[in-house]
């Protein structure tokens, strides 16, 4: 699944969702936007941008924590741009008692500073220790990354990324993180999360849950969005079931949804193969989105007066939703 997913969630022009008040300045959302066959296919776009786009968000910010830890680290002395990024942006206090860090160049330039607070000075990846990374241009894989990424509240199982099975948990910060893709327009991630995430024999885990609102670019993924997203190496398969809200920048009403079946398919695809996802919007309205088979093909079926009778049925394909 790419990263780039998460860049989808940009504000849009949608007058048949709802405008703002005409005083510059938007209207407190409804429980729900209004559904309609109109905006049925783009409200559903939408809600599957943000579900896949979160699951991005945790990838990036848990593989701070993977990234190898060499014997020789350097007693941190923290650049200027990396105490001016703290300074600046982070809110409260960032104790470094006993870091090290190491600058990496990105595969297509840039750079990004690990620094590792080692709080029991053990040299090993443990519970209480602390994680700061500040990008700057760094690029990989179609991805330019400039922030800064903060990881804390940290619990440890095994000894990853080494050993066979291991766990990871905590919270992630992203402090205005921008991030760009192929070119395009930079995104910037601002909020928190919990996060943990598992690697066993036949599956890598990722869950996570929004502690509080999480800012993308001008759509904003609410408090309590939860999502799961597993990994099976050995099929080449995945698994994503998620659940939440998110408020987009020109749409009257929160979009709110949620996996009835897991998203699954083939890594080596950019879609899934099956799985089901209702959108609930206001007065009862519904989409349900529901892969047809191994193609990207899928159909949404809308019940826009919400009598619990299908209205219409949108034929769609994920690739170009």
């Amino acid at each position: 699944m790419a990263v780039k997913t998460l860049l989808a969630l940009l504000p849009v022009s949608l007058f048949s969702l709802g405008c703002s008040n005409g005083h510059g300045e938007a209207a407190p959302p409804t429980p729900g936007v209004q559904i309609s066959m109109a905006n049925a296919q783009e409200v559903a776009k939408l809600a599957i941008q943000a579900a896949f786009g979160l699951a991005d968000v945790g990838n990036i910010g848990s593989g701070v924590l993977l990234v190898p830890q060499p014997a020789n680290m350097a007693a941190a002395g923290l650049s200027a741009m990396v105490e001016r990024r703290v300074g600046d942006l982070l809110v409260g206090e960032v104790l470094l008692t006993a870091a090290v860090s190491q600058t990496l160049t990105g595969p297509a330039g840039g750079q990004v500073i690990h620094t590792w607070d080692d709080r029991d000075g053990d040299q090993k990846l443990s519970a209480g220790d602390t994680f700061l990374s500040a990008f700057t241009d760094y690029g990989d894989r179609g991805l330019l990354l400039s922030g800064v990424v903060m990881v804390d509240e940290l619990t440890v199982t095994g000894t990853p990324p080494t050993s066979q099975q291991w766990g990871i948990a905590g919270r992630m910060t992203f402090v205005n993180l921008a991030v760009t893709a192929d070119g395009g327009d930079p995104v910037t991630l601002a909020g928190s999360l919990r996060f943990r995430r598992e690697q066993r024999v036949t599956v890598e885990t990722l869950a996570l849950q929004l502690d509080s609102a999480f800012v993308v670019g001008s759509t904003v993924l609410q408090p309590g969005n939860t999502i799961g997203y597993n990994v099976y190496p050995v099929e080449y398969a995945f698994a994503l079931s998620a659940k939440g809200a998110v408020q987009v920048e020109g749409i009257d009403g929160l979009i709110r949804y949620e996996t009835k079946h897991p998203f699954t398919g083939i890594t080596l695809f950019s879609y899934p193969w099956a799985g089901e996802l209702e959108v609930h919007g206001a007065g009862d309205s519904l989409i349900s989105v529901r892969m047809i088979d191994y193609t990207s093909m899928l159909e949404i079926e809308v019940d826009a007066d919400g009598d619990g009778e299908v209205d219409e049925t949108i034929a769609a394909d994920w690739t170009t939703l």
